[in-house]
């Protein structure tokens, strides 16, 4: 019988690395996971500042995962995560740049009343693009997408939560859809 792995380790941290109440300047991370099992890759939470420059791979789950944070990353790549490459929730975020590859998922999952900012973002095979959900407002400059098969979502997926708001300034899609609830918007200008 084999036993299950655990989603966290003893202190309740689901990351292989993880970074709880830290303060950011000028950060360079890089995190190579292949052949783990941790829930995520990188896990950063209640924390603030500036990274400079991110990169993840090789995730049996999440590739980045964000939450309770105040946090401006200037190059963000993250490639083959089996679930999210970059889930953040209850925060405040911003991304420069960011090159988003091979997620099992969701490209790009916001949400539990989260501001999302992001100046420039290409995906290159997700199933899911973007999401914004449960009372998060996103706002994407520029947005390229290849190889999937939702482009954007946005919706209320708990219940104390409200719908979410999803604004793309350019989009380049090579699907057409687009999937939200009655509480939510999605606006590609």
């Amino acid at each position: 019988i084999k036993s299950p792995i655990a989603r966290y380790n003893r202190y309740g941290l689901t990351g292989c690395l993880n970074f709880y109440n830290s303060s950011f300047k000028n950060t360079h991370i890089t995190a190579n996971a292949i052949y783990s099992s941790c829930e995520d890759v990188v896990n950063i939470i209640d924390s603030s500042g500036q990274i400079q420059n991110l990169e993840v791979y090789g995730a049996s789950a999440d590739g980045l995962d964000i939450d309770f944070s105040d946090l401006r990353i200037d190059s963000l790549l993250v490639s083959n995560a089996l679930n999210d490459c970059v889930d953040v929730s209850q925060g405040n975020y911003q991304i420069k740049s960011g090159s988003l590859n091979s997620c099992g998922d969701k490209a790009i999952s916001i949400g539990e009343k989260s501001l999302f900012v992001a100046k420039d973002i290409v995906i290159d095979q997700a199933n899911i693009g973007i999401a914004s959900k449960d009372s998060s407002d996103s706002l994407v400059d520029f947005l390229t997408i290849k190889k999937t098969n939702i482009c954007a979502e946005a919706f209320q997926k708990k219940q104390e939560f409200f719908g979410a708001k999803l604004q793309v300034n350019n989009l380049l899609c090579n699907a057409e859809a687009f999937n939200k609830d009655k509480n939510s918007f999605i606006t590609v200008l």
